[in-house]
């Protein structure tokens, strides 16, 4: 578990270090982070173990969202996107803030899981509508998926 702390800090303080991409937002310079993680679950586990493994103990301290989905070809395939308004800076200190809760979670989500097949961090460029015509959604628009991030 210890491991698994301290990999997750690492990843949050390299991408601070880095610099993540920041976006104008109703006036104001907003960062989004998508969290992205493919898990395969263990044979004779439903999406319901998953969730319940899943759910975290307590909020993050910031906005955060997560949509979860599970493969139409295969439900034991789970997709999960987490979508996280923070400043670079924020990342090591809300890392540390929740890694020893994270740690626990992950540990539950080990339970129900194969394997992970896809765990990504990145960083939001654009949000598109192909309803009708494609085009590009003003992210400070009520029209925004992430208005209430």
């Amino acid at each position: 578990m210890a491991r698994r702390i301290a990999a997750w800090k690492m990843r949050l303080g390299e991408r601070a270090r880095l610099g993540w991409h920041a976006y104008p937002c109703a006036g104001r310079v907003r960062l989004l982070i998508l969290a992205v993680f493919l898990r395969r679950l263990k044979p004779g586990c439903s999406y319901s173990d998953f969730e319940e493994a899943w759910r975290a103990e307590k909020g993050f301290g910031v906005p955060a969202r997560v949509i979860s989905a599970s493969s139409l070809a295969d439900p034991r395939d789970v997709l999960t996107v987490g979508f996280v308004q923070i400043e670079p800076d924020q990342l090591t200190a809300i890392g540390d803030a929740v890694a020893d809760q994270e740690a626990r979670r992950h540990s539950k989500i080990d339970d129900v899981i194969e394997s992970t097949e896809l765990r990504g961090f990145y960083a939001f460029e654009g949000e598109f509508d192909f309803s009708a015509e494609p085009r590009q959604v003003d992210d400070g628009s009520s029209e925004s998926m992430f208005g209430v991030l």
